[in-house]
C-alpha cells in the first residue's frame, strides 16, 4: 500500500459566476472536494434539508478555516500540510 501524502490531495478550486453569490470573505478560505454537494447546492439555489450553508463555500455562513478542514475522510487535519 502506497504512503499517503497530503500533496497529492492538493489541487486548485476554480469558482466562476455570473453574479455575487461568492462573498469577498471567502476567496482566501479554504476548501477541499467534500464540500463541493453543498456549494453546488448554494450556487443553484437549491433548497434542502440536506444542504448546509455552513459547508456552502458560496455561502456567507461558509463555517470552516484551515484549522478546522479535514481530508481522506477525516483521517489528515489541513494542517498536517507544511507545505
Amino acid at each position: 500500500m502506497k504512503k499517503f501524502s497530503l500533496s497529492k490531495t492538493r489541487r486548485g478550486f476554480f469558482y466562476a459566476n455570473s453574479g455575487d453569490s461568492m462573498p469577498k470573505r471567502n476567496r482566501e478560505k479554504d476548501f477541499t472536494n467534500d464540500l463541493i454537494y453543498d456549494t453546488f447546492c448554494g450556487m443553484i439555489g437549491a433548497k434542502s434539508n440536506r444542504c448546509d450553508a455552513g459547508q456552502d463555500f458560496s455561502s456567507a455562513e461558509y463555517k470552516f478555516t484551515r484549522e478546522t478542514l479535514t481530508t481522506m475522510l477525516g483521517q489528515h487535519k489541513l494542517t498536517e500540510d507544511k507545505e
